[in-house]
């Protein structure tokens, strides 16, 4: 008990409470979309929605390799398109961002 206490686990409230934490009213909430900005011709993403990542790609049509976003990118011409995603949250609309 003081395990379950000291870490706020949750493994004894009922599925169906747990469930209406996460969705409440059965309606999932979405990542915010990621804000891209340029500086000293580097890249950087950010997300406000907390605990998110954001990932990235260069590929164009709907079945892509996203890659995760985990340092800012060097800005070249060309185009990538950043989303914002997190467990248990839709994902982010796309954001386009073109040099």
């Amino acid at each position: 008990e003081k395990f379950m206490k000291d870490t706020r686990d949750l493994g004894e409230v009922p599925e169906l409470e747990l469930v209406e934490r996460m969705r409440p009213g059965g309606k999932w909430q979405k990542t915010l979309n990621p804000e891209i900005r340029i500086s000293a011709n580097l890249i950087y993403a950010s997300c406000s929605t907390p605990g998110s990542s954001i990932v990235y790609t260069e590929e164009t049509g709907p079945k892509v390799h996203w890659k995760l976003y985990s340092k800012p990118i060097p800005a070249t011409q060309r185009s990538l398109r950043f989303r914002s995603c997190r467990l248990g949250y839709l994902d982010s609309e796309e954001v386009l961002h073109s040099v």
